[in-house]
C-alpha cells in the first residue's frame, strides 16, 4: 500500500515556538518553568565570556 504523504515541508520547517523561545510541548508537559531556571544560571556564564571574548578581539587588532 503506497501513500502520497509529503515529507518534503516536515525538515525544512523549525519547530514551533511559544513564548519565551518555548516549544509547545515543553509548555504542555510542565517543563517551561525548569528550562527558564536552567537558562538564567546560564545567561551569567555566557554574557560574560562574550564581554571576555569583546575585549580579547579588540585587544587583537584587526587581521
Amino acid at each position: 500500500m503506497k501513500t502520497n504523504v509529503d515529507l518534503s515541508k516536515a525538515s525544512s520547517h523549525p519547530a514551533e515556538l511559544a513564548i519565551d523561545n518555548l516549544s509547545p510541548a515543553d509548555v504542555y508537559f510542565g517543563r517551561a518553568e525548569a528550562i527558564l531556571a536552567e537558562r538564567q544560571l546560564i545567561r551569567p556564564n555566557t554574557m560574560a565570556n562574550r564581554r571576555l571574548q569583546c575585549s580579547l578581539a579588540q585587544l587583537k587588532g584587526p587581521i
